[in-house]
């Protein structure tokens, strides 16, 4: 779900998927693996907003891999 979100882009759906992976933890979303998906999503993103946006959302979901 969260890297359709990305890909969509659908920036309002993506921070709400990255609330849950902040509730439920990394392990549970196999975080490792999407972050590499995700970052590629946000490359391939038109427009330099979305693009800060979703890139802002991967930066929250990389502190929660920590």
């Amino acid at each position: 779900m969260l890297g359709a979100a990305f890909r969509a882009p659908n920036v309002k759906k993506a921070a709400e998927l990255a609330d849950q992976v902040e509730r439920e933890g990394a392990a549970a979303w196999k975080l490792d693996t999407t972050l590499a998906d995700l970052k590629l999503a946000v490359e391939q993103a038109e427009g330099q907003d979305i693009q800060n946006s979703l890139r802002a959302i991967c930066e929250r979901l990389e502190r929660v891999k920590e």
